[in-house]
């Protein structure tokens, strides 16, 4: 009797080697960072990184369609087209436009994720909070 060929995903998965993780891929990282998002700005996250012709953004909030961008390094980049984006998409859904950047190669002592929201949002915000 033949031993039986494991199927589809109950495959072993074999240990890592002399014990290390391997290193998150781009999109391990981007998922990750959407959950924290998720949790930070109190909303969920959108299926497939608002890949679909139906909800878009990132991560989805009652008030925000937010737009989450990490990187590795201490440095990104935030071209005025992705700007122009998550607007588009934010007045598609009737919510308000806001943009999460997440570095992770900042030393300790600074804060690695920021959030971005327009101005006018930002006085607003001030004014209901009496600052």
């Amino acid at each position: 009797m033949s031993p039986k060929k494991p199927r589809l995903g109950e495959r072993k998965l074999k240990p890592y080697t002399f014990g290390e993780e391997p290193e998150l891929t781009n999109r391990g990282r981007s998922q990750i960072s959407e959950r924290e998002t998720a949790r930070v700005v109190g909303g969920k996250t959108t299926s497939n990184s608002g890949a679909t012709p139906f909800e878009k953004g990132d991560v989805h909030s009652r008030r925000f369609l937010w737009e989450d961008k990490t990187t590795k390094g201490s440095n990104l980049n935030l071209p005025g087209s992705v700007v122009a984006k998550v607007c588009r998409e934010a007045a598609m859904a009737g919510k308000t436009p806001g943009i999460v950047l997440s570095m992770e190669g900042l030393p300790d002592h600074v804060d690695s994720r920021w959030v971005c929201v327009p101005a006018h949002v930002w006085e607003e915000l001030r004014e209901q909070l009496g600052w």
